[in-house]
């Protein structure tokens, strides 16, 4: 385990990451949805004031979602089951095809 000294506040990873120390109690807390669905949170040790993360944990975490978001398949959502031919259809209906 490492010391204490070796550990980042919420606030630290806030001013390393630059977004709003809300954001990184979030990714704690709740984690980051991927696009396969799973829910990934960012690996930390709890104390009874704070919580605490080694920079190696901030990296694996920022690392493993930039993947993510740079991959070729992006989630199914309701909005996006539609085929082409489908729209096709749909706006030839309309007059607009």
């Amino acid at each position: 385990m490492a010391s204490v000294s070796h550990y980042l506040r919420a606030a630290d990873i806030a001013g390393v990451v630059g977004c709003h120390v809300v954001t990184v109690y979030r990714w704690l807390k709740s984690g980051v949805r991927l696009s396969d669905g799973t829910v990934l949170k960012l690996a930390c040790r709890a104390t009874p004031h704070e919580w605490l993360v080694t920079r190696e944990d901030l990296d694996a975490f920022l690392l493993r979602i930039a993947q993510d978001r740079q991959a070729d398949t992006a989630p199914v959502t309701p909005r996006r089951k539609k085929t082409d031919a489908e729209l096709d259809a749909e706006l030839a209906r309309a007059g607009l095809l």
